[in-house]
């Protein structure tokens, strides 16, 4: 029996009435009603959530309203990996079910950083850049399954890149500035972008670090690129790029979103790619619409950090430590 002494101490719980308040607890309300499934406490709620897989996930979509433009034929084909398949037949979009909480009551984004004052972008603001960056990789010929890459920090261009290379169809794939020239082009080579968006530096503690040159040494190593859009707060190289985007029409369409994206789709086009190195690295490198709309609406959210759509998540890129 281990000794009281060496249990970890407790940091903090939440009251009973923040936990009859939460996200979790609205779900187990929900299962009640529209399952038929009454689960006493948390440890319930987890031994049904890893011994009924399938029912759970189906749960999952089904609370969270996860928009599938086809619907599953199954939602997990195999229990085991690295053969398991989930939510198969299934067509959907990340960028799709992001605008869908769109509100002129809140800004989407608001910015921060050690040199410049907070910067807000609203959803009408952040839906027309998306729209204007989806038509410039359009222009680019992106399409659907084509890759694209980001050597980014976290700031609102990483956010709207992303968001508009979802839209469309295509896959995307990123990596921090901080990382060297050998492990970005030991991930990007594997998939072949066609276009890189990269950030000229980062700041961090205070210090700026320019990775101009390693920019240059990770395009030069990646043969597939047909665009390299260089994102730079001092030159605006990304508002000169939006601006090209909103001169190639008149009038810019409303967002068009790709439904037809699914699991099998990502796979059919990146696992060849994949197949020269392990499959560790293969999942190190992918991220897949259907689970990272899964994810974020569930557990990475509203769950572990009982949040919801009137609720703001604050990431925080870099820390400034003094002594």
């Amino acid at each position: 029996m281990p000794n009281p002494t060496d249990m970890p101490r407790e940091l903090w719980k939440p009251s009973a009435d923040r936990q009859q308040q939460s996200r979790l607890q609205h779900f187990r309300a929900w299962l009640h009603e529209y399952r038929q499934l009454d689960f006493n406490d948390y440890e319930a709620l987890w031994q049904w959530s890893t011994s009924d897989v399938s029912a759970f996930w189906q749960a999952i979509t089904e609370y969270f309203q996860v928009k599938f433009h086809e619907k599953p034929s199954k939602i997990l084909s195999a229990d085991a990996m690295p053969h398991a398949r989930w939510f198969t037949g299934a067509t959907l979009n990340y960028a799709e079910h992001i605008f869908s909480k769109k509100t002129d009551a809140a800004p989407a984004l608001k910015f921060l950083t050690e040199n410049d004052p907070l910067s807000i972008l609203s959803w009408s603001e952040l839906e027309t850049q998306v729209v204007n960056v989806a038509a410039f990789l359009k222009k680019c010929g992106v399409e659907k399954g084509d890759r694209v890459a980001a050597y980014l920090p976290n700031i609102p261009e990483a956010v709207v890149a992303f968001l508009a290379t979802a839209s469309i169809g295509a896959i995307w794939s990123s990596a921090s500035p901080d990382f060297g020239t050998a492990s970005v082009v030991e991930r990007f080579r594997l998939i072949e972008p066609k276009v890189l968006f990269a950030a000229d530096g980062y700041r961090y503690g205070g210090k700026t670090f320019d990775r101009l040159e390693t920019i240059e040494e990770i395009a030069a190593a990646l043969p597939s690129l047909i665009q390299i859009v260089l994102i730079s707060h001092i030159d605006k190289v990304f508002e000169d790029m939006l601006d090209e985007a909103k001169n190639m029409q008149q009038q810019m369409p409303p967002l068009t979103i790709k439904p037809n994206m699914s699991v099998d789709d990502i796979m059919a086009q990146i696992r060849p790619h994949f197949d020269k190195m392990t499959q560790q690295m293969a999942d190190n490198a992918e991220e897949k619409h259907g689970a990272i709309t899964a994810q974020s609406t569930s557990f990475r959210t509203a769950f572990f950090l009982d949040r919801d759509e009137n609720k703001r998540t604050f990431w925080q890129n870099a820390v400034k430590t003094e002594n």
